[in-house]
């Protein structure tokens, strides 16, 4: 398995994290990619060969969008009934969830919409070493237009 970020604090503290682990130290690698603006390019190499790809992608498009939603989440979270308690959780009791992260795991410029645009331009080009690109996308409204450039770039539900 190979996991990857842009930033390296992230990856040692994932290499760290595996390393510690003896059950998945030796099945796991870390990579950094060195330029943000690139999701597969720099960071695979011609000899990788994947069965699949898997993506959580910066939702938002700014950090102001980020703290948005955060809002949102602890409000509606404070106006719920705990399935636990049966009580509503307070703002300050609901505010300590995370929904944060650290800022390139949330946002980028363009948000979840062009990061898997990104995806989607570049898979094109490593098709020969991996068999299903995937991702989450939280937005529904971002699907009709990653739809459309899956098929302007010949994608259907059987590949590329």
């Amino acid at each position: 398995m190979l996991g990857s970020d842009i930033d390296p604090l992230s990856v040692q503290a994932a290499t760290l994290v595996a390393q510690s682990n003896p059950g998945v130290k030796a099945l796991i690698e870390y990579r950094l990619q060195p330029s943000a603006g690139n999701i597969f390019k720099g960071l695979v190499t011609g000899n990788d060969v994947f069965d699949f790809t898997m993506c959580n992608p910066p939702f938002h498009a700014s950090a102001e969008e980020a703290q948005a939603g955060t809002r949102r989440k602890v409000a509606n979270l404070s106006r719920q009934k705990s399935s636990v308690t049966g009580k509503r959780p307070s703002a300050a009791e609901a505010a300590p969830l995370n929904f944060g992260g650290q800022h390139n795991e949330l946002w980028c410029k363009g948000g979840e919409a062009e990061f898997i645009g990104r995806m989607i331009r570049e898979s094109k080009d490593f098709a020969g070493q991996c068999l299903w690109f995937t991702s989450l996308v939280s937005k529904q409204d971002n699907l009709p237009r990653l739809k459309q450039q899956l098929k302007s770039r010949g994608c259907s539900g059987t590949g590329c």
